[in-house]
């Protein structure tokens, strides 16, 4: 692990903060982390935290829906 992988988990957990089993958590934090390193967000022109920070928040509903779809959380709302 690096400085940025841990960076990048720090910030999911602030601003998307779904817990689930370990193991799954970190194989989905680093497809995740992958993603970001080959979007657009990871721009070497900007902080890093930056990037980051509006990489996980433009993704936070899309990350939430599939996790509610995989059945790993509940949704935020019950009918």
């Amino acid at each position: 692990m690096n400085y940025s992988f841990f960076l990048f988990t720090q910030l999911y957990n602030a601003y998307v903060g779904i817990q689930y089993e370990y193991d799954l958590l970190y194989e989905d934090l680093l497809l995740l982390y992958s993603k970001y390193e080959n979007s657009s967000y990871n721009n070497p022109d900007r902080g890093e935290y930056e990037c980051m920070e509006s990489f996980l928040m433009a993704n936070e509903s899309k990350i939430r829906a599939e996790l509610v779809e995989r059945k790993l959380c509940l949704p935020d709302w019950v009918d």
